[in-house]
C-alpha cells in the first residue's frame, strides 16, 4: 500500500519505529497511562518534520492513545533517533 502523502504533499519521513519503542519504554516505562481517558494502550505514528519560527523543521515522531487519539509528539533527535 503507498504511503498518504502529508499536508505538505510529502509522504512521512521513516521512523525507526523499534528505537522510539524502546527510547518510550525507558522514558515512560510500561505503565503510561492516557491522562485523558487513563486508557494504557499506546502507538507510534510515522514521522513528521514541523515548521518551527526561524523556517527551520524539527523531525518528529507521534505516539497517539489507541482508545481516545490523545496525540504526544516527541522530537525524534531528543530521543535518539537517527534522522536522515
Amino acid at each position: 500500500m503507498a504511503e498518504k502523502e502529508g499536508s505538505s504533499g510529502l509522504p512521512p519521513d521513516p521512523v525507526d519505529e523499534q528505537g522510539a519503542i524502546r527510547w518510550l519504554e525507558e522514558k515512560w516505562g510500561q505503565g503510561k497511562t492516557c491522562p485523558y481517558c487513563d486508557a494504557n494502550d499506546w502507538g507510534v505514528m510515522g514521522a513528521r518534520r514541523l515548521l518551527i519560527e526561524s523556517g527551520q523543521t524539527e523531525p518528529l515522531f507521534a505516539v497517539a492513545c489507541r482508545n481516545c487519539g490523545n496525540t504526544v509528539l516527541i522530537e525524534s533527535r531528543f530521543a535518539g533517533l537517527r534522522v536522515e
